[in-house]
């Protein structure tokens, strides 16, 4: 039976493995359009088609670091046909001339990610896990201008999902005494949990020059901090219009600091050798299914197996801090061990 468990492990480890992402990631929603023409048909047909162009502008920035927006190569109509799978409408309104609607297209991950490879433009493929934001205003305050602003689900389908703390009163007391010098990881915990987020970051907003607002950003999760502060010029309007617009823009470099760490070269391949224990061939498969499904992971051989341990050379994309970052994510914990890793199942999962 061992043999045989043996033979069919190494068989399947030795196949190159697909990278998974989800398809959320790949799908840009409730993009406007707008359109005229001599007959409603012609005008529908324009607008679908000036939509798709705006996609694939939304889409690129969603998956690429702002380094290399730059880079965005040029498609054409026949080259967007290309990237998008399909699309459906919503909220349509038209007249003999004019055709007005909200259209969600839903690209082809697999084109996209060759066009991406093919220019060499590193990108993220899949979401980030969830992260709790807790405004503050020097503190903390539930009903808070700035507080509302980020409980706009806009900001939870973002490539980074940021939700704000629960209208829980157990949240409020919880946060009523965090600062941004004394807030920990372990006090956020119960608030984490409810909000269903594995890491936390402060967004503390204060006062800059004339015309301009400051956030800083305190992430206390593990990995490397975040830029701060962040600096936004105050737009005109309302109150809460202005803080919306101040949100967007902490947001938006929330996500540009993860995808500077996240977004991969699919150019750059190595391999390591890595040791796994495991206590049954239950979670030997359960092992085996997170290693290989993980979209960093391209091949997996094994180089030897024993009663409850197997040593493996694995073959992924990027960097090894982001082949570290994406297991953790994944759950588990890969480390260095001797002159090469362990790879093991996190306990705190």
């Amino acid at each position: 039976m061992r043999a045989f468990l043996f033979a069919l492990f190494a068989c399947v480890l030795s196949l190159p493995l697909a990278a998974h992402a989800a398809d959320s990631v790949f799908t840009v929603k409730d993009v406007p359009v707008d359109a005229s023409a001599a007959a409603a048909v012609e005008a529908q047909t324009i607008a679908i088609n000036n939509g798709q162009s705006k996609a694939w502008d939304m889409l690129y920035r969603r998956l690429t670091r702002q380094e290399d927006w730059t880079r965005q190569p040029q498609l054409d109509h026949r080259g967007l046909q290309h990237l998008i799978r399909t699309y459906s409408v919503s909220d349509e309104r038209r007249s003999t001339t004019r055709y007005v609607a909200k259209v969600t297209y839903v690209f082809s991950q697999a084109a996209v990610a060759r066009l991406l490879r093919g220019n060499g433009i590193p990108y993220v493929d899949n979401k980030a896990r969830r992260v709790l934001v807790v405004p503050m205003a020097p503190k903390y305050q539930p009903n808070a201008v700035w507080t509302q602003v980020w409980r706009d689900p806009r900001f939870a389908n973002g490539i980074v999902p940021l939700v704000a703390p629960t209208s829980d009163p157990a949240d409020e007391a919880a946060l009523s005494t965090v600062t941004m010098e004394n807030a920990s990881l372990a006090e956020l915990a119960p608030v984490m949990a409810r909000s269903r987020a594995s890491d936390a970051v402060l967004v503390q907003l204060a006062s800059g020059a004339p015309g301009q607002a400051q956030v800083f950003l305190r992430r206390l999760g593990p990995g490397d901090p975040l830029p701060s502060p962040v600096t936004v010029p105050i737009p005109a309007g309302s109150h809460s219009a202005a803080l919306a617009a101040v949100a967007d823009a902490t947001a938006a470099a929330i996500a540009n600091g993860w995808k500077d760490l996240a977004a991969v070269d699919y150019s750059q391949r190595s391999t390591i050798t890595a040791d796994t224990t495991f206590s049954s061939v239950a979670d030997w498969a359960r092992f085996l299914k997170t290693l290989t499904g993980n979209s960093r992971v391209v091949g997996v051989d094994t180089l030897g197996f024993a009663a409850n341990a197997a040593r493996l050379n694995i073959a992924f994309v990027g960097t090894v801090n982001q082949l570290r970052s994406a297991l953790a994510d994944a759950g588990l914990d890969m480390r260095q061990h001797g002159d090469g890793w362990l790879i093991a199942p996190n306990p705190v999962e």
